[in-house]
Parts: structure tokens; sequence; C-alpha cells
């Protein structure tokens, strides 16, 4: 798996310790477990380059076999706030309107995928128009309620 992470530059933490080297060892934690990754997404303030240095990193992970009991909180290493979905969970959470897999999908920054971001990515898109949505500061503007869909 390490030949197929995609260092980033998160920035450091409130001790100057690299971030994407807490990202790195929640990853291979993950893989030590036996979870089979499909992708792992930074998001949030780290992804979008408005971190302070005491700021987490919010980090999805798309796995096959996560635990069901605390999906969210798969393991915890350092500066690493994990959100955990099975691939089929995480388009579910696109079409409910989940913020975490919205926010997800638009700034996310992707680590490792084995191709399944894009097929997310595309799902997003359809979403978006289908809900004519926007995204705020802090929120997601919803411009169409469509009738015929369900969640």
């Amino acid at each position: 798996m390490e030949k197929s992470i995609r260092l980033l530059d998160l920035g450091v933490d409130e001790f100057g310790e690299r971030v994407m080297d807490h990202v790195k060892a929640y990853m291979k934690a993950l893989g030590e477990r036996g979870i089979r990754l499909r992708s792992v997404v930074v998001f949030g303030s780290r992804a979008r380059g408005d971190y302070k240095p005491w700021s987490d990193a919010d980090v999805l992970v798309i796995a096959e076999n996560l635990p069901i009991v605390k999906r969210w909180e798969t393991l915890w290493i350092g500066e690493v706030e994990p959100r955990g979905y099975t691939p089929r969970e995480f388009m579910r959470a696109l079409l409910s309107l989940d913020m975490t897999a919205l926010d997800a999908c638009c700034e996310g920054k992707v680590v490792y995928d084995d191709g399944f971001w894009e097929l997310a990515l595309k799902e997003f898109e359809k979403v978006k128009e289908i809900y004519e949505l926007t995204k705020l500061e802090d929120a997601w503007e919803i411009g169409r309620f469509p009738h015929a869909l369900k969640a």
C-alpha cells in the first residue's frame, strides 16, 4: 500500500510533526488490522488549507470490511479523526445528503484510492444536479426537493 499513497502537504501539528505522517500511520494501522481500504480522503480544514496548528485531520475511510461496531471510530491515532463507511454506505450517504459525504466529495484530497473515488465523485455530481446543491461556508443549500426520489 505504501507505494499507492499520495503524499499531501497537510501542514504540521502544534508539536511540529507533519500531519501527513499521522495519516500514514493511521493507514498502516488499518492495514495491520486487515482492513481492506478502497479510498482514504482528507477533508475539512487540512484539505482546504485553512487549518490551525491544533486542527485535526478529518479522514474519510472507505473500506470493504470495516467493523460494524464503532464504525466512526475504527481506530484513532494522533491527529486523525476518522469517518468510516463501506462503499455501499458511502453511496447511500451521498443520496441522503450526509454532510460528511458531501464535504469530502467537494473539498477532499485523495491520499489512497483503488478506483472507487472516481465512482463516488460521479454519483456526487448527479446528486448535486438533482438537488441543485450549493456549498455554503459551513453547510449545503438545497435548491430543490425532487419528490420522486427516495434517499
